[in-house]
């Protein structure tokens, strides 16, 4: 659920900057362009989740190597997404958006700025196809991960509605940081189970450890080869908090301007 409200919160931020940003140049015939777009890459990204799904069909003996490729590359995506969204590199990303988009505007060029918005949106759309479908492929009842789906789209529903229309202001920074702590937390956990998948499919040799147990909700299990994974993730991790935390504090007060003014 949350994976769900954050990538669509995310991306609905980007398209309010976008309709605000048409409505101050005043080009409202802009506005179609805008939603074409974000329609567009909301398509274009349930129908790249079923190629994966169509991909993973015909992969027959490989399907444990290519659930395993494509969590490992869910993990990567999170840890990005957890870790680096609050970062200047995402201010930076986002500000290229409106900053280009803006440039174009003002040359009359709807095109390049359609471009702009969807791939803006189907940045957001491809990150949670890969999420889910790793989230699917190791989720012992994936009814319960679609349940999740639909509360999160539900909730994202409602909320973007009383931000659009009651101009509600929400704590973004804190936020985000919930669920960037959260999504350290699942990628923990697959980068687990991708490493599990592995051993059982006898790509990788397993070295047991009898005295660690197995909680499989965590993602944990008694072997050197789905540990050390997950204690190097740990270890960046801490490694990034660290060094990130005196940049964080003092850009505090400058780090939600983007979306705020949207």
């Amino acid at each position: 659920a949350l994976i769900i409200l954050r990538e669509g919160l995310e991306a609905f931020l980007i398209i309010i900057a976008l309709l605000s940003l048409v409505k101050n140049l005043g080009l409202p015939s802009a506005r179609k362009w805008i939603h074409s777009a974000w329609i567009s890459a909301i398509i274009l990204g349930f129908v790249t989740f079923l190629l994966i799904e169509k991909v993973f069909t015909l992969s027959g003996a490989n399907r444990e190597l290519l659930e395993a490729f494509f969590t490992i590359l869910a993990v990567i995506m999170l840890f990005y997404t957890g870790f680096w969204l609050l970062s200047q590199s995402q201010k930076k990303w986002t500000s290229f958006i409106t900053g280009k988009s803006k440039s174009e505007l003002s040359q009359g060029n709807l095109w390049t700025f359609f471009s702009l918005a969807f791939v803006a949106v189907y940045r957001e759309a491809a990150e949670t196809v890969l999420f889910y479908q790793a989230l699917l492929s190791t989720s012992h009842n994936p009814f319960m991960t679609s349940c999740g789906f639909v509360l999160g789209v539900s909730c994202l529903v409602i909320l973007c509605f009383w931000i659009y229309h009651y101009n509600v202001r929400i704590p973004l920074r804190k936020f985000f940081r919930m669920t960037s702590f959260l999504m350290f937390v699942l990628s923990f956990i697959l980068i687990g189970k991708a490493s599990y998948e592995l051993i059982e499919a006898n790509y990788i040799r397993q070295t047991s450890l009898r005295f660690i147990p197995t909680l499989d909700f965590l993602g944990i299990y008694p072997f050197v080869e789905t540990l050390v994974p997950q204690a190097l993730l740990l270890a960046l991790t801490i490694a990034l908090v660290v060094k990130s935390k005196a940049k964080y504090s003092s850009t505090d007060n400058n780090l939600g301007k983007p979306y705020e003014t949207s």
